[in-house]
């Protein structure tokens, strides 16, 4: 009988230890890596929100129509929609969304993201490049 009560506990203690394990490489993954990982995850967010929430909209109500905005998008599957920090920051400051602070090691106006719509060209059709011009801590070694 107290062998099995052994091994329960022995199996719940096992369990827990994978779980923590778990947790740990989970908050690795999204907070942990380089500064320029974190900056760029940063900016990826910023981005992706700012052109499924802003940009594609204004541009679908510029060109009039969505097929319209969809032959713009086209010409810059290849070159990408340059936007720099200093524009996604304005735009943050005026509508007051997100945190950036970490990003205040770059340089505002030669740091940007490159946005390159892609088929079938909606809202969420799209990959992100970057460009930093940071003051990134250097790890000796």
């Amino acid at each position: 009988m107290k062998v099995k009560k052994v091994g329960k506990v022995i199996a719940i203690i096992l369990l827990i230890l994978v779980i923590l394990a778990l947790g740990y490489l989970v908050y690795s993954y999204v907070y942990g890596g380089t500064q320029e990982q974190k900056i760029e995850r940063k900016l990826k967010k910023m981005t992706s929100d700012f052109y499924k929430d802003c940009y594609y909209d204004e541009l679908v109500e510029q060109k009039g129509s969505a097929s319209n905005a969809i032959e713009y998008l086209k010409g810059f599957e290849k070159k990408g929609l340059k936007v720099s920090y200093s524009n996604l920051k304005e735009y943050y400051d005026e509508y007051g969304r997100m945190n950036y602070t970490e990003l205040s090691v770059c340089e505002e106006d030669n740091t940007y993201v490159l946005i390159y719509p892609k088929s079938p060209y909606g809202k969420t059709d799209f990959t992100i490049g970057f460009k930093l011009d940071c003051e990134l801590e250097k790890k000796s070694k």
